[in-house]
């Protein structure tokens, strides 16, 4: 019993719990050290799987981007070229309105001459059959204007909803 009372025995105790903690404290710092390695690992893993997706969502945009842009280009063009016939075809129909309006000129002329004939078979000489023509040509005159413009500003209308129908289907 005096053995365990001795001094060296616990000195003995006491050294040899110290380097059981120290151990133990070592094991600790070791497991800490691999596990923090190992998150590291997979947080450098998780940055890289992010930023290619990161990549191939901007790539993947930019692509949706380019064919948005080439489809706005083709409806555009398309709008331009369809601008471009209904233009040429108001000038086939002004061309035409200048032609009925010559002919509509030479039959009022032909009217006018016939109206200051008095022996024209059934007029008389007081008879004003002129003022008939000239309102005729003018209301004619007056309601082919009126058209021209209407039909121009109908094709304008129809090309541009067209254009935005055909922008709005590229995007879907």
């Amino acid at each position: 019993m005096m053995a365990l009372m001795s001094p060296k025995v616990w000195i003995a105790l006491a050294f040899a719990g110290l380097l059981a903690i120290i151990g133990l404290q070592q094991v600790r710092v070791s497991n800490w050290r691999a596990a923090e390695a190992a998150a590291r690992a997979s947080l450098a893993a998780d940055r890289a799987t992010y930023a290619q997706a990161a990549q191939i969502a901007e790539q993947a945009a930019r692509a949706e981007e380019s064919r948005r842009n080439e489809a706005t280009r083709k409806v555009v063009s398309d709008a331009h070229i369809e601008t471009a016939a209904a233009k040429d075809a108001a000038g086939a129909a002004e061309r035409a309105a200048v032609e009925l309006r010559q002919r509509l000129a030479s039959l009022i002329a032909t009217g006018r001459k016939a109206a200051s004939n008095p022996s024209a078979p059934g007029r008389s000489p007081g008879d004003q059959g002129g003022d008939a023509l000239d309102l005729f040509a003018g209301v004619f005159s007056r309601v082919d204007g009126a058209a021209g413009e209407l039909a121009a500003y109908a094709d304008a209308l129809k090309v541009a909803g067209q254009g935005c129908e055909r922008f709005a289907d590229s995007l879907q």
